[in-house]
């Protein structure tokens, strides 16, 4: 018998301040630190077998979080496209005016509270599906 536990282990090299924070994470959760690291980078490889990556993962749940401090409620696109199609006939200006005033307060806390914005909501935007070349981001006087 050589002494290895089950799952043999490396001696990686990182910083002392990323693993102090980790440290300080996993004592608040009640979590032993080799067991917090090794989930931790088990979700890593998780999303990068999807095909993703960490940026994209961390862009989206910003964008979430101010989708959500937003009051945006996730609808399925077959009951999205019938409330457009209902609200349109009734009053095409007002609903203009609110997606617009909508993606105006998505815009200022994705600005405020993202470092980058676009970049931010271009993930948020190919993750969700869309085409990104029905979308199109503009500059008019001093405005994006």
């Amino acid at each position: 018998m050589t002494g290895k536990s089950k799952k043999d282990k490396k001696l990686i090299l990182v910083s002392n301040s990323v693993v102090n924070e980790l440290m300080l994470i996993a004592n608040k959760q009640g979590k032993p630190f080799y067991g917090f690291v090794t989930e931790t980078l088990e979700h890593a490889l998780k999303v990068y077998a999807d095909g993703h990556s960490l940026e994209e993962v961390v862009s989206f749940y910003e964008l979430m979080e101010i989708f959500k401090s937003l009051g945006a409620k996730m609808i399925s696109d077959d009951m999205f496209n019938y409330l457009i199609v209902k609200e349109y006939e009734a009053g095409k200006s007002v609903l203009q005016d609110k997606l617009y005033e909508f993606g105006r307060l998505c815009g200022k806390s994705l600005t405020s509270k993202s470092e980058r914005p676009f970049e931010t909501l271009e993930n948020l935007l190919s993750g969700a599906g869309w085409d990104l070349n029905e979308v199109a981001v503009t500059e008019k006087d001093d405005k994006v």
